[in-house]
């Protein structure tokens, strides 16, 4: 995203008039790097019926409900992020897939703070007494992985870098 940020502001398509993101990533980017922060990337989106290519749109995945001045309202999953619990931010977005809407089309970097952000990790497989060469996974530094649920979450423009185009 950094290395080309013009085409995921310049292709966003919004509902309630157009709105400037351009210096969103670069600026995300400057804040992650210079305050060494903790970022998941959540880009996995829960399962659906891959039988029907309409099927996508009936999924509980993240999607927009709301466009108002202060940015957008989401609500939904997003599965499969690593290390969540122990992140300070989380880089939301999509794997284009067939029958996505532009609803569910966010990329965006929320902190794990937000409110209406939920947090469901796997329970720790770590042992305190285990031997590393045993369970060196465990041992060694447990990720817990996790999905997140997002129930009406307010993301400010200032932290949306792209919306509403597949």
């Amino acid at each position: 995203q950094v290395d080309d940020q013009e085409p995921w502001a310049e292709n966003s398509r919004f509902k309630n008039g157009h709105r400037d993101l351009s210096g969103n990533i670069q600026r995300h980017w400057e804040e992650v790097t210079s305050k060494d922060l903790a970022v998941s990337p959540m880009f996995v989106d829960v399962q659906y019926d891959r039988g029907r290519d309409d099927a996508m749109a009936e999924t509980p995945m993240l999607s927009i409900i709301e466009e108002n001045d202060e940015g957008i309202v989401v609500r939904g999953w997003k599965a499969i992020g690593t290390s969540i619990p122990f992140v300070n931010n989380l880089l939301i977005g999509n794997l284009w897939r067939p029958g996505q809407t532009a609803e569910q089309t966010v990329y965006a970097m929320v902190p794990l703070a937000t409110p209406g952000v939920s947090v469901v990790a796997r329970e720790s497989r770590a042992q305190p007494d285990a031997d590393p060469y045993d369970r060196p996974l465990a041992t060694l530094g447990d990720e817990l992985d996790g999905m997140v649920y997002f129930d009406n979450v307010l993301i400010p423009w200032a932290q949306v870098q792209h919306v509403g185009n597949p």
